[in-house]
């Protein structure tokens, strides 16, 4: 179950020499989205519409927290062509 993972994971990572620094989560069965907001005002958004970090050049934040919401189905292919096109902008 997931507090099963959690727990060995965190057991893992301190075992390596790492602090564990995980909140609880609740299991979800949906990405996390919206998270890092895109664009044009750097006061109320991380990332542009080409998905480049305000004031940090070169950094691209391609996964699915750019996205305003998840919709109603998995948002991996949204992810994967966000990530396409941000490469391409770039």
């Amino acid at each position: 179950s997931f507090a099963r993972l959690r727990r060995l994971t965190i057991q893992m990572y301190r075992a390596a020499g790492y602090p564990a620094i995980s909140p609880p989560l609740k299991p979800t069965s949906y990405h996390s989205t919206g998270t890092a907001r895109m664009g044009r005002d750097p006061n109320t958004s991380v990332c542009d519409e080409r998905c480049q970090v305000h004031d940090v050049a070169g950094l691209h934040v391609v996964d699915s927290t750019v996205l305003p919401s998840s919709g109603c189905l998995n948002s991996g292919l949204t992810v994967a062509a966000n990530a396409l096109r941000a490469a391409a902008l770039a």
